[in-house]
């Protein structure tokens, strides 16, 4: 409710100031955020078998009311799309307005936001999110489970907060262990290079040592150098230089046994070696997809008790069901 009366009061000024695509931008992450995000993680929620129980109505609860006043926020830019919906979604509740476009447009003021709050889940939801992106660039499908994940954060106020939430993260990038630390990682290198075309005609013949001068220097110094200041500062045969991010080519690459991806706000790190129990993880996780997959084929709710015959021939299958037995049933 935070993140969407954020999203109204932004998209309100943006509105008033005639910034239509910005206004449709931030409307777009409400809804990549609703729906890859809370709904993702809501349903089991929504299949709880108590169907009065209070998480679950609170779940069902905030996802209507977060349709509702996004069938509102859409209406000036798909309107058709929005009277569908809400026409849908109103059903046959009396005292409703009739169409969407008689309804006043939502100012947030519905509910509080919490700009911390939003800022730390938005935090966390990058770090999934380039969990995910360090596991592709490495060819590690999600279903195979690692060892640990490095966070290092650029503003460590919020590690106290992130370890609360642990099990979101675990969960989401599927590894057994997060650590959390602040400045330089030290499972990753950079190397920085002139952006030639740019700096050629600036610098001329001081560009070779331009070049020199920023490969033996400390690339995570010059990079904090940039992020701090907006520019690297070289002495080059007693001349002054300054670079901005346009000047220069800034490349990550992960150590050994590592991959990495960086955001605006941290750089994760994962530990890409696989042990014989991380291997037999990822093939009982491969197990509970198959058995998910012939679930949805055959229909069965979500609630339904089924029985399942696994058969290999190979010992390393047969280890890795054993011992995940209480996990896959």
């Amino acid at each position: 409710m935070s993140e969407l009366a954020a999203a109204c009061k932004d998209i309100v000024e943006r509105m008033d100031q005639y910034d239509s695509y910005g206004a449709c931008q931030t409307l777009n992450a409400l809804v990549d955020a609703l729906s890859n995000w809370y709904v993702r993680r809501s349903r089991s929620r929504y299949w709880a078998a108590d169907t009065q129980a209070p998480d679950k109505l609170d779940a069902y609860w905030t996802l209507y009311e977060s349709l509702i006043v996004i069938a509102k926020l859409i209406a000036p830019f798909t309107p058709f799309l929005a009277e569908v919906l809400w026409r849908h979604l109103k059903g046959d509740l009396a005292g409703v307005r009739e169409s969407v476009h008689l309804c006043d447009y939502p100012d947030g003021s519905f509910a509080s936001a919490d700009p911390l709050l939003n800022q730390r889940m938005a935090l966390l939801r990058e770090i999934a999110s380039l969990g995910r992106s360090a596991r592709m660039e490495a060819k590690l499908k999600v279903r195979q489970t690692l060892s640990r994940v490095e966070v290092t954060l650029a503003d460590e106020s919020h590690i106290d907060w992130l370890k609360k939430h642990d099990d979101i993260v675990l969960a989401e990038i599927n590894v057994k262990e997060i650590h959390y630390a602040s400045g330089s990682s030290p499972f990753v290198e950079y190397s920085v290079q002139p952006n030639f075309r740019k700096l050629g005609p600036r610098v001329g013949p001081l560009l070779p040592k331009v070049k020199l001068a920023l490969a033996t220097a400390s690339g995570a110094q010059l990079l904090e150098q940039m992020t701090s200041s907006g520019k690297i500062t070289l002495t080059i045969d007693g001349k002054s230089i300054e670079l901005d991010n346009e000047d220069i080519q800034v490349r990550m690459n992960a150590k050994a046994g590592w991959a990495a991806s960086q955001g605006k706000s941290c750089v994760v790190a994962l530990n890409t070696e696989l042990t014989d129990e991380l291997i037999r993880d990822g093939i009982a996780n491969d197990a509970i997809r198959l058995i998910q997959d012939m679930r949805k084929k055959r229909q069965c709710n979500f609630a339904d008790r089924i029985e399942v015959v696994l058969q290999s021939r190979e010992c390393l299958i047969q280890d890795a069901i054993r011992e995940n037995m209480g996990r896959i049933c």
